[in-house]
């Protein structure tokens, strides 16, 4: 199940590749800590699949939507 979090908006803690997974962020607080639901950086739709809370990390699928992974 997809889960929806309007406006949730936080700061990559690191940099990233066109191919990274794993995404490092400022704070997760106000995105959901369950379910999927996708993210948008630049001009990339990235599926987040997993919640790391404890270390502040998304495990993403890049580039869906037909977009252009971004580094």
């Amino acid at each position: 199940m997809e889960q929806f979090s309007n406006l949730a908006v936080t700061l990559l803690n690191g940099s990233i590749n066109n191919s990274t997974t794993s995404i490092v962020v400022d704070d997760v607080a106000a995105f959901p800590i369950t379910g999927n639901f996708r993210i948008l950086i630049d001009n990339e739709y990235l599926l987040v699949t997993n919640v790391n809370v404890g270390t502040n990390t998304f495990t993403v699928t890049r580039g869906v939507e037909n977009t252009t992974p971004a580094s």
